[in-house]
């Protein structure tokens, strides 16, 4: 794993945390990043439902300090961007802005505004791809196959992708 992750901050909107809760993830964070947190609407889009089961994973995950809330300096700009993204997307952009630190962003459209915003993001998957080279897990496969039974649509050339650079497939 490249160290140049293990000493940034990271922002997490809420598809990937609930998707990081679904691959049983969360406790790996804090050992891939120097800090992971969370803005407020995105424990807002993550909590409401108690029901969830990712509900109280997360809330587990705030209680053991796994990840932290982080309320943003400026909601102006925060406002703005809501206008084009959820809440939750535009928070973690401008948190992430804020902080100089990554944004784990799932969507196309969040991905597309944080660029913009020169902010640098990653998605679930890097992260699953960086805990199995860290060795914090064993395999990528039984996480991926977690999101394909909870509804999530993974493409079969993203998956190949996600085997191969885990070395868990060879190369075609």
């Amino acid at each position: 794993m490249s160290d140049q992750y293990l000493d940034k901050l990271v922002v997490v909107d809420s598809g990937p945390l609930i998707a990081l809760s679904i691959m049983e993830l969360l406790p790996v964070l804090n050992k891939l990043f120097k800090k992971t947190v969370l803005p407020q609407a995105v424990l807002d889009e993550c909590l409401h439902d108690v029901s969830k089961p990712q509900s109280e994973s997360i809330q587990f995950a705030l209680d053991k300090g796994w990840v932290t809330k982080k309320s943003i300096s400026s909601t102006a700009e925060s406002l703005l961007l809501a206008e084009i993204l959820d809440p939750g997307e535009a928070q973690a952009i401008s948190l992430a802005k804020e902080l100089d630190a990554l944004a784990l962003i799932d969507e196309k459209a969040g991905r597309k505004v944080a660029r913009r915003e020169k902010v640098q993001c990653i998605g679930s998957l890097f992260v699953l791809i960086k805990a199995k080279q860290g060795g914090h897990i064993q395999q990528v496969q039984p996480a991926l196959q977690h999101l394909i039974d909870h509804g999530y649509f993974l493409d079969k050339s993203l998956i190949d992708y996600v085997l191969t650079v885990s070395k868990e497939k060879s190369k075609n």
